[in-house]
């Protein structure tokens, strides 16, 4: 007599394993950042793939550059920061990407909420749907793990075809695991 097995269930992927999937099923093949605690996960991870290229930043506004002169290269590259450092590459966003409708995608964590322990974070993270807004940057929330693939992809192939600004805002509760989010 064989004993039966129920199946085991893989343990969930997290959001930043799921991100980076999209990410490269969408061609991504460059990731500047600057550095940030829940984009050192992502970081640490796309390292580790053969098909992604990490590129450490001083600036956020430097990183403007580098992903729109990659993009201009033909290569697919996404923008990694925190909220705050949005308020340092506006200018460089509008009067580069924007106004040459150069696609750039950003990957953007959200600081200055509830919970935040850092009061430097709070003026800006607090405005910045506001100013994408005002700025009529498309905002794409990452809220819930088992959409972080498809809506990365989703939202590069936007940026890419449409040649837009597009932000992939990653949700305080997905960082923290919360809402569908696996930390």
């Amino acid at each position: 007599m064989t004993a039966l097995v129920a199946p085991v269930d893989a343990p969930p992927r997290s959001w930043t394993a799921t991100l980076l999937d999209g990410l490269e099923a969408a061609g991504v093949t460059h990731l500047p950042y600057l550095p940030d605690k829940p984009l050192a996960t992502v970081v640490t991870d796309a390292e580790q793939r053969d098909g992604l290229v990490t590129i450490p930043l001083t600036r956020e506004e430097e990183g403007v550059g580098i992903a729109v002169g990659l993009n201009l290269a033909g290569r697919r590259s996404a923008l990694m920061m925190q909220a705050s450092g949005m308020g340092n590459s506006l200018n460089a966003i509008g009067s580069v990407a924007m106004a040459q409708r150069i696609p750039l995608l950003l990957v953007v964590t959200e600081r200055g909420g509830l919970g935040e322990t850092v009061s430097t974070q709070v003026p800006f993270g607090a405005a910045l749907p506001r100013v994408l807004d005002a700025m009529a940057v498309r905002c794409v929330p990452l809220t819930d793990a088992e959409d972080v693939e498809e809506t990365t992809r989703l939202a590069a192939e936007l940026a890419f075809t449409s040649r837009q600004v597009v932000v992939l805002h990653v949700t305080a509760g997905m960082i923290k695991g919360r809402r569908g989010g696996v930390a």
